[in-house]
């Protein structure tokens, strides 16, 4: 059977999107730590978050802040 992580490794190498999203305290930081951990030195990875929590030794790191919008 293929379990969960498999998919997402698999999507992960293949270059696909991936979006983790979900709740506070949910456990996407520690899913994302997981999936970094396979990703290729020459991929370019693109951190977007309210509060950037991960950090990310790989050498093509992008981080995104978001904030509330100007009204």
């Amino acid at each position: 059977a293929i379990v969960a992580a498999d998919v997402i490794r698999s999507s992960v190498l293949a270059r696909e999107n991936v979006l983790v999203i979900g709740g506070n305290h949910t456990g996407k930081s520690t899913l994302l730590n997981a999936i970094l951990i396979d990703l290729p030195e020459v991929q370019f990875i693109a951190i977007i978050g309210y509060h950037v929590e991960l950090s990310c030794s790989k050498p093509r790191v992008a981080y995104f802040q978001t904030r509330p919008a100007n009204v």
